[in-house]
C-alpha cells in the first residue's frame, strides 16, 4: 500500500483516539493525550477541517480544564488562546467560504 493512501486512515485513528480521551470527568480523560492525537491527525491529514476545529476547541477549554480538573499543560496552557486562534486561522484557509 502506498504511503499516501495509508495516512488518512491513520489520521482518523488518531482523531478517534483523541475523542475517546477528551471528555472531562471520565476515567480515561487525558488532555495531553488528546492534544497529542489531534496534532498527529493533523500532521497526517492537514486538510481535514474537523481535526483543526477540535484542536482549537481543546485549546480554548484548556484553562478551564486546568482549574477544574488540575490539568497542567505547561507552556501550552499559557499560550492556549494563541494556539486556538492559529487552529481557527488554519481552518479558515482550508475552507474559505466559512
Amino acid at each position: 500500500m502506498p504511503f499516501w493512501s495509508r495516512q488518512p486512515d491513520e489520521a482518523k485513528e488518531h482523531f478517534e483516539e483523541a475523542m475517546r480521551h477528551r471528555i472531562a470527568g471520565k476515567k480515561d480523560f487525558d488532555l495531553k493525550l488528546v492534544l497529542h492525537h489531534l496534532r498527529e491527525a493533523i500532521r497526517l491529514n492537514p486538510r481535514e477541517v474537523k481535526y483543526h476545529e477540535q484542536l482549537a476547541r481543546m485549546y480554548l477549554d484548556a484553562p478551564e480544564l486546568a482549574i477544574v480538573h488540575g490539568v497542567n499543560l505547561g507552556a501550552d496552557l499559557i499560550k492556549s488562546a494563541e494556539l486556538a486562534l492559529a487552529q481557527i486561522h488554519s481552518n479558515l484557509t482550508l475552507v474559505p467560504d466559512r
